[in-house]
């Protein structure tokens, strides 16, 4: 939740690829940054082109606030609710 609450105010992220998570969220280079998990010279290396460069990290933060409209509450709800409906509809034909 933190990752997504940073970007949604605009920040540019920078995220180990780790299994789960971070490549969900972020579109490397796109919105922010994606570096192989445990690599921390990448990281360090994806720290620094955003500390050298304000261009880049006004670019990523606002692409970054989009992030929002994919993960907000009500698309969520739809789709739990899409999902509820599937199952029973299933269960009612078993």
């Amino acid at each position: 939740m933190a990752l997504i609450e940073a970007m949604a105010l605009g920040t540019a992220c920078i995220a180990f690829d780790c299994p789960y998570g971070p490549r969900e969220i972020i579109r490397d280079g796109e919105n922010g940054f994606l570096v192989p998990n445990d690599d921390i010279n990448a990281l360090a290396a994806a720290i620094d082109r955003l500390i050298r460069s304000p261009e880049l990290r006004a670019k990523l933060g606002k692409q970054a606030e989009a992030v929002v409209q994919r993960f907000d509450e009500e698309h969520h709800i739809q789709a739990w609710l899409n999902l509820v409906e599937l199952l029973d509809n299933q269960a009612l034909q078993s």
